[in-house]
């Protein structure tokens, strides 16, 4: 009870002080960012008439405070089909969601980076395989799927180096890496797995791997999947949620059921065995992204709701 009452008073304070900023810099719309941020905007909105679009990014169960959330928006923006069927579970009466997928920067792989020298740091040779692994570290990404499927191909291609990339950003799963990393050595992979961290350098990682394999289930989007993409990698995710709208299986990536080593280690095989195949699944991931997945396509379509939100005001 004194978290929720601390709660609302932040809730409160926070949301009067934006509506002194909309009155003052006679704001037109409000565009949350996230679920937290629709909290705090829904409020303002309803203290100031200006119209709230709420930009969900989470495929989660919301309960009673998803039912409030989807009220208080004007629109709502799902970034993926499965994160707006999950939505508009909210809505009472019409659904007022827009499916936008996010966008990517074609600009930072249209040309394509140097991995060299993420090799050379990782004193990896140019002759090596490397199979990578792009995600925060936290347990709904499944790592211990990967590295599990990791291990079948380690012992048929022993050339083949694996890296985890990404950490725990918020601090909330300080035991979760020691987890995995205790993993590693249980299955014999501990000179075949590095632990990259945090990179800002995305583009000259995606450079450096020969394939992208995403094992989450339940991603609402999959960002570093289409980025993989967009880099002309192949990829190998779970049929899942986002992921599923970004890839066409065998046209544009491999898609293996979620939480199934087997079904993982082969689809991996598959593109190392067949050097055609996995070219062609880089080209064709690469011209999926141009054609659909553009941040420029995204901007424009959010731009176009924005004039149908103030349009109909």
């Amino acid at each position: 009870p004194v978290k929720l009452l601390s709660t609302f008073a932040d809730v409160t304070s926070v949301a009067g002080r934006l509506a002194v900023l909309i009155r003052e810099e006679s704001i037109d719309l409000i565009h949350a960012n996230s679920t937290t941020a629709h909290i705090y905007g829904a409020r303002a909105s309803r203290m100031t008439g200006v119209p709230a679009v709420w930009h969900c990014r989470d495929l989660v169960a919301l309960g009673p405070l998803g039912r409030w959330l989807y009220r208080r928006a004007t629109r709502v923006i799902a970034i993926s089909g499965a994160v707006q069927a999950s939505l508009d579970r909210y809505a009472a009466r019409t659904p007022k969601s827009a499916c936008i997928h996010n966008g990517i920067d074609m600009d930072l792989y249209r040309q394509p980076a140097e991995g060299r020298a993420v090799r050379k740091e990782l004193n990896l040779r140019d002759e090596q395989t490397v199979i990578g692994m792009v995600a925060q570290l936290v347990p709904w990404k499944n790592h211990s799927l990967f590295l599990r499927a990791a291990r079948r191909i380690a012992t048929e291609y022993p050339a083949t180096m694996f890296l985890l990339v990404g950490a725990d950003l918020h601090g909330d799963h300080p035991g979760y890496r020691p987890v995995l990393e205790r993993l590693v050595s249980e299955l014999g992979l501990g000179e075949r797995v590095i632990f990259m961290g945090f990179r800002r350098d995305m583009p000259r990682v995606m450079a450096a791997l020969d394939m992208l394999v995403h094992p989450a289930a339940g991603e609402p989007f999959g960002r570093v999947v289409a980025e993989a993409m967009a880099a002309g990698k192949p990829v190998v995710v779970v049929d899942s949620a986002g992921p599923r709208e970004i890839v066409e299986h065998g046209t544009s990536g491999l898609l293996t059921p979620p939480d199934d080593v087997d079904a993982m280690a082969q689809a991996m095989r598959r593109i190392l065995q067949d050097r055609a195949l996995a070219a062609s699944l880089g080209q064709a991931g690469r011209r999926r992204i141009e054609d659909h997945f553009r941040v420029d396509r995204m901007t424009a379509q959010i731009e176009q709701l924005y004039r149908e939100v103030l349009n109909t005001r």
